[in-house]
């Protein structure tokens, strides 16, 4: 890095080469947009979707059919409204989906367009100059692919240019590219802003105001101001472990929110949400004293969505140690009973799939047995069983007494092993699976009423 460029004296283009180069430091591949042969109207890598998805699925024999199927499946998302668009195309992204076979003997294949659990089996690409024909013509400054999706996009201005701001960088991205090009833009889920002197980050919809910096790397790491900011976003927010956890964990769109809106975390969120749900494992009976997740922030830091990330890690990672947890939230003000209940009523993703909490917590407990013992048995299936499930558990809970009588216990063992065995899960008889569905779901069910 060339001392004229950390004094603050570059142009846009010295500065997309300096950060370009930082992508790569943290093993990205570079690659010059007009290199690239596609058509304006391409979006997605090909190339990158297709090797990921052979590679992730070469066990499974994927017809040239049902590869075309996955990408179809993402990209014939309508990009308009681009609200919406973003939402379902981000959904997609982090959920998979389940692709049903060609050959209607096989049992169906859940797909996953990004590897959360192992980074370095994705594609990471950073593109410069990459043109996108859509209402006009644009080409915005950098974008940051995975596996051929375009997650990120980056615009950039000349803190020595007085014409231009970093509040011009957002107006680019948030009024321009969403409005002409909207078939890229439903992608990026993650948006920068940068003059070299200021970075920050948010998502395409995020007003001005909220967009944020990321000063720290790591957590014990110092406070980064001006052009050391610009560093810490690359190597704290895009290090490869560390985007891939972000758009895991820490990119929430509400589930009914009347205004188009797409949160971002913050990193000092990002940070405290990791640092508690690590020591809240430590700090878990019987072993630990059940104390752990201690936390203070000062007002307006974001503590709700600190607790709403927080939450969803707990609910969804590491269900061998937190066994679908019943979380209670207490606060002390009116106004942050009435501000928190209205924040986690919209996080409620599960009722996309048409399912209640409940449903969803016994839907997860047949995944997770299914995958821990490796036996076939479609996502689908698994949704309306979870829903026979909760019927059945309802009925024999409906005694109040019935986590302390035997008998009632008993009928639901017996019940429930006959809902399983009919429902074809597993698809061979397995007792260690029944007493482990079994289990779960007297334990949940104990836990909740």
């Amino acid at each position: 890095m060339d001392y004229t460029f950390v004094k603050g004296q570059f142009t846009e283009a010295q500065m997309e080469s300096a950060i370009i180069a930082l992508f790569e430091q943290q093993g990205y591949d570079y690659v010059h947009g007009e290199s690239i042969h596609r058509t304006y109207e391409d979006i997605l890598l090909l190339d990158d979707l297709q090797s990921f998805l052979l590679s992730r699925y070469a066990k499974d024999g994927l017809s040239e059919v049902e590869l075309q199927k996955i990408i179809n499946r993402l990209s014939l998302i309508q990009a308009s409204p681009l609200y919406s668009g973003s939402k379902e195309t981000f959904w997609l992204v982090n959920e998979g989906f389940d692709l049903q076979r060609d050959d209607t003997g096989k049992v169906a294949l859940h797909v996953d367009y990004i590897d959360f659990d192992e980074p370095g089996n994705n594609i990471f690409k950073v593109v410069n100059q990459y043109s996108v024909q859509g209402e006009r013509l644009r080409r915005p400054d950098l974008l940051v692919f995975i596996n051929g999706i375009p997650i990120a996009i980056c615009e950039f201005k000349s803190a020595i240019n007085e014409d231009t701001t970093v509040y011009d960088a957002w107006e680019q991205i948030t009024i321009r590219y969403n409005r002409d090009i909207p078939k890229l833009m439903k992608y990026c889920f993650l948006s920068v802003i940068s003059d070299g002197a200021n970075t920050k980050m948010g998502s395409i919809f995020t007003p001005y105001a909220y967009y944020y910096a990321w000063n720290k790397a790591n957590d014990r790491d110092k406070v980064s101001n001006g052009i050391s900011s610009l560093f810490t976003m690359i190597t704290g927010a895009f290090a490869k472990d560390r985007i891939i956890q972000l758009l895991r964990d820490f990119v929430f769109y509400p589930d009914d929110s009347k205004k188009s809106e797409a949160i971002v975390c913050r990193y000092p969120q990002f940070f405290a949400a990791r640092k508690m749900f690590t020591n809240i494992k430590q700090h878990l009976r019987p072993v630990g004293d059940g104390k752990g997740g201690t936390y203070f922030g000062a007002t307006g830091c974001g503590k709700t969505y600190t607790m709403l990330f927080l939450s969803r890690m707990i609910a969804l990672r590491d269900p061998d140690t937190f066994n679908n947890p019943t979380i209670v939230i207490i606060v002390d003000r009116e106004d942050l009973d009435t501000q928190t209940a209205e924040l986690f009523a919209t996080a409620t993703s599960f009722e996309k799939m048409g399912i209640s909490f409940e449903e969803k917590a016994f839907y997860d407990i047949l995944v997770k047995v299914r995958d821990d013992h490796g036996f076939p048995y479609a996502d689908e299936k698994c949704l309306i069983l979870a829903k026979k499930i909760k019927e059945l558990v309802d009925d024999k809970s409906q005694f109040a007494d019935w986590a302390t009588r035997d008998d009632i216990k008993n009928q639901l063992n017996m019940d429930l092993t006959v809902l399983l065995y009919q429902n074809g899960y597993p698809p061979e008889w397995d007792e260690e699976v029944f007493e482990k569905v079994m289990e779960q779901a007297e334990n949940f069910k104990k836990n909740i009423v």
